[in-house]
């Protein structure tokens, strides 16, 4: 996908987002300079990948297959073992009327003490974007 493209997108589901009421949080409008400005800050927002992400699954046709999510937390295996932090994930997705987010596998590994625990499922989302008449 082409940059604009995907800034594009970004852009209708900010638009969207604000419609809804939902504010997102100041890293999601930082420019190139704020972060370089802010470099502490940036850490946990990098590490636990916060952020937009935008794809098209592979398929180069993001407006009949595709998915733009914001992920506003994100945990850690870690804290599972500690049971302190975050170990959750907060994520906002939003799916285009008409637009197809396909079925796929997330699977997750971490270890508890000497027991090994794998998590896998299988998530499909659509979530109607409002739009003008």
């Amino acid at each position: 996908m082409k940059r604009s493209e995907i800034n594009a997108i970004i852009h209708d589901a900010d638009a969207f987002l604000r419609l809804s009421g939902f504010c997102l949080p100041p890293f999601a409008y930082w420019t190139l300079e704020d972060w370089q400005s802010k470099r502490e800050e940036t850490h946990e927002i990098i590490d636990r990948r916060l952020g937009w992400d935008v794809t098209d699954f592979g398929q180069g046709d993001f407006r009949n297959v595709g998915l733009c999510v914001f992920t506003l937390r994100n945990g850690s295996p870690e804290n599972l073992t500690t049971h302190r932090g975050k170990t959750y994930a907060e994520k906002i997705l939003i799916v285009d009327r008409g637009q197809v987010t396909p079925m796929h596998f997330i699977a997750l590994k971490w270890k508890i003490s000497s027991i090994e625990v794998e998590e896998s499922w299988s998530c499909s989302y659509t979530i109607p974007r409002k739009t003008r008449d």
